[in-house]
């Protein structure tokens, strides 16, 4: 059967013209809201049948397809040649507005698709040529817009207007969609006009809105420093040799030491004497509470705790 229906496309080539909008290939399209700032665009074309795969390889009655050398292989070369002028071709085919201006979509040749219907998951030797008769054609072509001046948060208009031969496009509900993908899943827009407004030919419309920027983190706020006063020599900066600047706080510390130990064995042993005197007992505390706070200001002093 595949083979009388290759006999067929022979017999048939020269009456077909090589043409990815005629009625060779199915159509399906999509407009995809990517952000708030960029939209694409995908367009597949499938041609189902082994007559119109080789029509487009070919080239039909243009001799222009896929194989323009007509060695019967497809090549990287050959297939990037082709992308090029189908291209070209779809660039005057779609139209799109924003707004009701026209803009212009970039293709994406690294995200184009060339593969087999029968096999969409096998990878195509392209370097060293796939036959032509093994191959039902799938394309993908992928093409993207980003203002040149952000978007004014709010609704926006987009027009969709496929311009090619109208056989093409029999159902645009079907073959005509949106989606946003702003969220996942990403999700069909069911609020679309089909409406053609006079037009001859299928046109898509849905309004695209746009959300505000959001605002980008602030760092942390630091307290501002404060300015040494003039005149002002950290203790530890200066000429003096190393180690000699925190000798006097080590010595400060060793007599607050003494002054603790003096004050508490003094209070201990007027504790134990009979006739106790208040006075004397008192002074000997307020001695230990100066010798630790002395230590204590030594120790801050060298930086072994702190206050803050």
């Amino acid at each position: 059967m595949r083979l009388i229906a290759l006999i067929l496309a022979l017999l048939l080539a020269p009456l077909a013209a090589a043409h990815p909008l005629d009625d060779n290939a199915q159509l399906a399209s999509e407009v995809v809201i990517v952000s708030d700032q960029r939209l694409e665009y995908v367009l597949d074309f499938r041609y189902v049948s082994v007559l119109a795969s080789y029509t487009e390889i070919s080239g039909g009655i243009t001799g222009q397809g896929l194989d323009n050398n007509g060695d019967g292989m497809v090549t990287s070369a050959e297939l990037k040649q082709r992308y090029n002028l189908l291209i070209d071709r779809l660039i005057f085919a779609v139209t799109f507005k924003v707004d009701g201006q026209d803009v212009s979509f970039e293709p994406d040749f690294q995200r184009f698709l060339f593969a087999d219907l029968d096999k969409p998951d096998a990878p195509l030797d392209l370097a060293n040529g796939v036959a032509i008769d093994t191959v039902r054609i799938h394309y993908r072509f992928v093409f993207w817009w980003e203002p040149k001046q952000p978007l004014a948060p709010g609704p926006h208009r987009l027009e969709y207007i496929f311009s090619g031969q109208q056989s093409v496009v029999h159902t645009p509900e079907q073959q005509m969609i949106a989606f946003d993908t702003r969220e996942q899943p990403r999700r069909r827009l069911t609020e679309v006009s089909y409406h053609q407004d006079g037009l001859p030919f299928p046109k898509l419309s849905f309004e695209w809105n746009v959300n505000p920027p959001r605002p980008e983190p602030q760092p942390a706020s630091t307290p501002p420093k404060v300015a040494p006063a003039p005149g002002y020599v950290p203790l530890d900066e200066g000429n003096t040799p190393e180690g000699i600047a925190e000798l006097p706080a080590w010595l400060t510390f060793t007599a607050g030491l003494c002054m603790l130990l003096f004050g508490i064995g003094s209070a201990a042993r007027r504790a134990f004497l009979p006739g106790k005197d208040g006075r004397r007992m008192l002074g000997t505390l307020l001695v230990a509470v100066a010798g630790a706070a002395i230590m204590l200001g030594a120790l801050v002093r060298v930086g072994v705790i702190t206050l803050f």
